[in-house]
């Protein structure tokens, strides 16, 4: 979960002398019974439309949802190596073993371990992850196992009624309720800016990541993934990445048996034309000051200090625009780059093939 933290500690006491005086109260005939059931009807059948809602999702995705459990290996003092242990969740989501989490519960992970949901221990691999989106896919070698059905995110309203599902602060199977709260929010995380995220008030704390979050049918509409707190404590806002861009991460390892890296242009130094330059005549977008040789950008034919001024017929006029655009492309697209060639004043229009960022 990623966290944005004081920490608390919390007592809990059981008030059994409480407990035995309410006993003999009954018995006593001082208090008056709760509501009793006729022989044959059982308390669910009281169950509010509200509450079979929920149970009936959790019966649904509850199956599907196990627990990640990660060791990774860092150099402490004196070059010694110390463990890094984390906690997170997933969702299953093929019967032979594909596992969606978040992409921060197992970056750099040297070991993980799933627990299904009837305790079975296995042990997985990852096959990558995208950090742009949080999202990553782990493999365990077994078959048969329960999925969890996926929602279309796009659907989504505010003010709906979601579940999350997960195991918060190591507290396995927790199933919290809440509604969405927005939609389409971003988050400036530790390793990139998330965007298009579900806000839920729910109530998700670390350990739920990964975990689904889940509509009123049974059907997983995103991955949970991190709280906004400025104390460390929940506080009743957390996001979800939509189940749909998730679709995009399962499709790559569907196709190509791991998550491929994200594209890229090529640039390796980019910048924001300056006032000086447009008041001499120069048009708004973005300078690329140097590329990498063999890039895409540079196979296409843009050169040095060319000037990117629309991308697919979207006009270009920072870096930040530039590189939102990237985040919708997919290895390989081909992108129409419009561009200005400063030394000869005339524009240009450059196909552009993408491909896998080098590791």
């Amino acid at each position: 979960m990623v966290l944005f933290h004081s920490k608390r500690t919390t007592a809990v006491v059981f008030l059994l002398g409480l407990v035995v005086g309410i006993i003999i109260s009954v018995s006593a005939g001082w208090v008056k019974r709760g509501p009793q059931f006729p022989q044959g009807v059982s308390a669910q059948t009281q169950l509010t439309d509200y509450e079979q809602t929920v149970v009936s999702a959790v019966k649904e995705v509850g199956p599907a949802v196990v627990s990640v459990r990660t060791v990774e290996y860092v150099e402490g003092f004196f070059w010694e190596t110390e463990e890094k242990r984390g906690l997170g969740s997933g969702i299953i989501v093929s019967r032979d073993g594909y596992i969606l989490t978040n992409n921060h519960v197992v970056q750099d992970a040297a070991d993980i371990t799933v627990t299904l949901s009837n305790g079975r221990q296995l042990k997985a691999r990852s096959l990558g992850g995208d950090p742009r989106l949080d999202l990553a896919v782990i493999k365990v070698n077994a078959n048969g196992l329960p999925t969890a059905p996926m929602g279309d995110s796009d659907r989504l309203q505010v003010g709906q009624l979601v579940i999350a599902i997960g195991n918060p602060l190591g507290f396995e199977r927790t199933v919290t309720t809440g509604i969405v709260s927005a939609l389409r929010r971003t988050l400036r995380g530790p390793t990139a800016e998330l965007e298009n995220l579900i806000q839920t008030d729910a109530a998700i704390n670390p350990g739920n990541s990964g975990g689904p979050l889940v509509d009123s049918s049974g059907k997983v509409v995103g991955v949970n993934t991190a709280i906004f707190s400025p104390t460390g404590a929940s506080i009743g806002i957390g996001f979800a990445v939509p189940i749909n861009t998730a679709r995009s991460v399962l499709s790559q390892v569907q196709r190509y048996g791991r998550v491929r890296r994200p594209p890229w242009l090529g640039i390796s130094r980019a910048g924001e034309i300056s006032d000086i330059a447009l008041q001499m005549g120069y048009p708004q977008g973005v300078l690329v000051a140097a590329m990498y040789r063999g890039s895409p950008i540079a196979k296409a034919g843009v050169q040095p200090y060319d000037i990117i001024t629309e991308i697919d017929g979207k006009r270009v006029t920072t870096v930040e625009q530039l590189t939102r655009i990237m985040r919708t492309k997919n290895v390989g697209d081909t992108v129409r780059l419009r561009v200005f060639r400063p030394d000869t004043g005339r524009y240009l229009t450059v196909n552009v093939t993408l491909e896998e960022t080098p590791g």
